[in-house]
């Protein structure tokens, strides 16, 4: 009895080792444009797309470059086909939104970008400690706007807060007249 049984697992071990073969794959590769193709909505001349980034940041960076690197306006507007004067294109991510308006030929006209929980500079982080201590950054929002490839207006809107006060301030980033928003 003993035999039969050491026997019968014995054929079953080497039946199952037998049943499985190793089955090796050839590489695959995937490319992705950072823009998603996936249109989350459009009506009419206005489309929003999600933004895909090769890591966290580098559309918050900046944004009016990151569309310029990675989203074909000409595609969209040959694809379409309906020869609207201005297209109005919205790139989101869970932080923030860049919306831009193009004319009919591609070139970029005005462009509005706003982004929450940025990270802040050196130099807003000291001005703000000195200006108000004792209060605590609990948000921010960064809004720029723009026409082309220039930024002609950026503030910042930052929340504080000291025991059960609050207050906003807003500070204006220091322009430069001129000053691009492709670097």
């Amino acid at each position: 009895m003993k035999n039969l049984i050491f026997y019968s697992l014995l054929i079953c071990f080497f039946a199952t080792a037998e049943a499985q073969e190793i089955t090796k794959l050839d590489e695959a590769r995937i490319f992705m444009n950072p823009v998603s193709e996936k249109l989350i909505a459009g009506k009419a001349d206005e489309f929003t797309f999600s933004v895909k980034e090769k890591y966290t940041g580098e559309f918050m960076q900046n944004p009016v470059r990151f569309m310029v690197n990675n989203f074909d306006i000409l595609g969209l507007i040959e694809h379409l086909d309906k020869g609207y004067d201005t297209y109005l294109v919205s790139l989101k991510t869970s932080k923030g939104a860049l919306n831009a308006e193009f004319d009919d030929e591609g070139e970029l006209g005005r462009h509005r970008q706003s982004f929450k929980d940025v990270k802040l500079s050196r130099k807003i982080m000291v001005d703000l400690y000195r200006d108000h201590k004792g209060w605590a950054v609990v948000g921010n929002k960064y809004v720029a706007r723009g026409k082309g490839d220039q930024i002609k207006k950026a503030y910042y809107k930052i929340k504080l807060v000291k025991g059960n006060k609050s207050q906003s301030i807003r500070l204006d980033e220091e322009a430069e007249d001129g000053r691009l928003a492709i670097d």
